[in-house]
């Protein structure tokens, strides 16, 4: 709820990290950053980095990182590309970039996760909105709410979580406005 200020270890080197630091400053031969409020992110490594054998080393992490998400059923593509982007840049010598590459690849499995989740529990809540509308008799718009939902599932499968989620909240409101359907 407030700004924090972060003091990383000596031989450390900062890899990412969100949102932009406040103040970055050096404190001792220490990093010593001041992070504004809201979630913060930072990834460091300790030790000497930009060496084919730490890139390496990173590369391989990255690697088995990617192997793990694709075997709980995720689609990899983009993870793929930048593995590769990070094979070429250890080929070419550029062990600083390679790192970068591998570390974006953790940071997009991460973000994937938690968009994968989202969309898990907006699919769920609209499955459950049209679930009680159809209970209380609340039918006027509710094809109109399942189909938003197909869409939403359809989304999902084809790996555009962001488009679920925002399909299923539709589906949800949808249903939640839907009214008895008179019977004259």
């Amino acid at each position: 709820p407030s700004s924090v200020t972060i003091i990383l270890p000596r031989d450390s080197t900062v890899i990412s990290l969100t949102p932009i630091p406040l103040r970055i400053r050096t404190v001792d031969e220490r990093t010593s950053l001041t992070m504004p409020t809201g979630e913060v992110t930072v990834s460091y490594v300790q030790g000497v980095v930009g060496t084919k054998d730490h890139a390496l080393a990173v590369h391989k992490e990255a690697e088995d990182a990617v192997e793990d998400f694709s075997e709980e059923g995720f689609e990899v593509e983009e993870a793929d590309t930048l593995l590769q982007q990070a094979d070429e840049a250890i080929e070419e010598g550029r062990y600083v970039q390679a790192e970068e590459y591998s570390g974006k690849v953790k940071t997009w499995i991460d973000e994937t996760r938690i968009d994968s989740r989202e969309a898990t529990i907006a699919l769920e809540a609209a499955a459950a909105f049209i679930s009680a509308a159809e209970n209380d008799g609340r039918t006027s718009s509710l094809d109109q709410a399942r189909e938003a939902l197909q869409g939403a599932h359809n989304q999902y499968a084809g790996g555009d979580f962001l488009e679920a989620k925002r399909r299923a909240e539709q589906a949800s409101i949808v249903a939640q406005l839907s009214t008895n359907a008179p019977w004259y």
